[in-house]
């Protein structure tokens, strides 16, 4: 991530770059009935999935800058839905890139995938 504004994923965990700054590890956990996610930032719980029409979030407290927050809880509900719509990574990565580019954070593309 050499750019000024990048998105990296790496699994479920996901960093961004934002004005040459690095935050993250953005990430989500899976409920154990598989019907919703916790979103979290560095270990600490900042919002959950419920569905496609129900995604809490409260970064207010964590001190991120608010593109930051926006980018993370796209990028995170994005990853959820490609996941239970059966997608593979790469039709995951389109959804991101659409989203991103539908909100207007282009900036943050091309994704960057680290993968074992």
């Amino acid at each position: 991530m050499s750019q000024r504004h990048a998105l990296m994923i790496d699994d479920n965990r996901i960093w961004i770059r934002h004005r040459g700054r690095v935050f993250g590890p953005f990430d989500y956990e899976w409920s154990p009935d598989f019907c919703g996610a916790e979103f979290h930032y560095s270990g600490q719980k900042f919002g959950e999935y419920c569905s496609v029409d129900e995604i809490y979030v409260d970064a207010k407290d964590l001190g991120l800058p608010h593109a930051v927050s926006e980018v993370a809880v796209l990028v995170i509900g994005s990853l959820i839905c490609g996941v239970l719509a059966g997608e593979v990574l790469a039709e995951r990565i389109d959804r991101i890139n659409q989203c991103l580019s539908r909100f207007g954070f282009c900036r943050f593309l091309p994704v960057e995938i680290h993968q074992p």
